[in-house]
C-alpha cells in the first residue's frame, strides 16, 4: 500500500498481538520451570540415597584399609547425620549440600579429612528408625559422651559392621527409601518406596 509521498506503508503488529505473544512466552517459561522443579523434586531423594549409600560402602572400605572402627549415627527422626573414628573426636559441621549443584566432584567422599563431623540432608529429607532386627538403638561407644537415643551403625576392620535399618524419607510426598545393611558383609541393601506405599525399583 502507497502512502503520500509515494513510500511503502510497513506492516507492524497491534498492541493486542503483542500482548497474545508475551502471554504465551509467560505462560510455556511457567511450565517450564514447574516441570524442572518437579524433576528436582523426584530426583532429590534417589540422589541423596545414592550419595549416602556411597559413602557407607566407603566407609567400610576405609575401616579395613585403616584397621579402624568407623562410625555412622543420626538421632531418629532428624535431617543430619554424623560420620566419626572411634577414638577420635571431630565438630566439624557441614551444610546441606547445593541442590542445584549437580558437580559430583564437589560432594564429600569417604576418603577426604572433613568427611568427619555433622552433616545436613538436602531440606525435607530424614532419617527414621528403620524395620527388623536391626534397627534397634545402639549404645554409644565407650568414651562417648552423646546423650540421647542414637541409631548407630560401626565397620569393623574385618570388613562385619554391627548392622542397621533405617529410612530416608521425603516430606514433599517423594516416598522413602529404606536401607538394611548387613552385619556380616557390610553390604548395603535398598528398597523403595513411593508416598502411596508401592515399592519401586530405587
Amino acid at each position: 500500500m502507497m502512502i503520500a509521498g509515494g513510500r511503502a506503508r510497513r506492516p507492524a503488529f497491534t498492541i493486542l498481538e503483542m500482548l497474545l505473544v508475551l502471554t504465551v512466552i509467560v505462560m510455556a517459561t511457567g511450565l517450564v520451570i514447574a516441570s524442572v522443579d518437579s524433576l528436582r523434586t523426584a530426583y532429590r531423594l534417589p540422589r541423596a540415597a545414592d550419595d549416602l549409600r556411597g559413602m557407607l560402602a566407603g566407609l567400610r572400605a576405609r575401616a579395613m584399609d585403616e584397621a579402624a572402627v568407623f562410625e555412622f549415627s543420626f538421632a531418629p527422626d532428624s535431617s543430619q547425620y554424623k560420620i566419626r573414628k572411634v577414638g577420635e573426636t571431630a565438630d566439624a559441621s557441614h551444610g546441606a549440600p547445593d541442590e542445584l549443584d549437580l558437580d559430583a566432584s564437589s560432594r564429600k567422599e569417604f576418603d577426604d579429612a572433613d568427611v568427619f563431623g555433622s552433616h545436613d540432608l538436602p531440606a525435607g529429607i530424614s532419617l527414621l528408625r528403620g524395620r527388623g532386627d536391626a534397627s534397634r538403638a545402639a549404645p554409644a561407644a565407650e568414651g562417648d559422651a552423646r546423650s540421647g537415643e542414637q541409631m548407630t551403625l560401626r565397620f569393623l576392620p574385618d570388613g562385619t559392621c554391627s548392622g542397621l535399618a533405617f529410612i530416608l524419607k521425603d516430606a514433599a510426598g517423594g516416598g522413602e527409601i529404606h536401607f538394611h545393611i548387613r552385619s556380616l558383609t557390610g553390604a548395603v541393601k535398598m528398597k523403595r518406596k513411593t508416598a502411596d506405599g508401592r515399592e519401586v525399583t530405587p
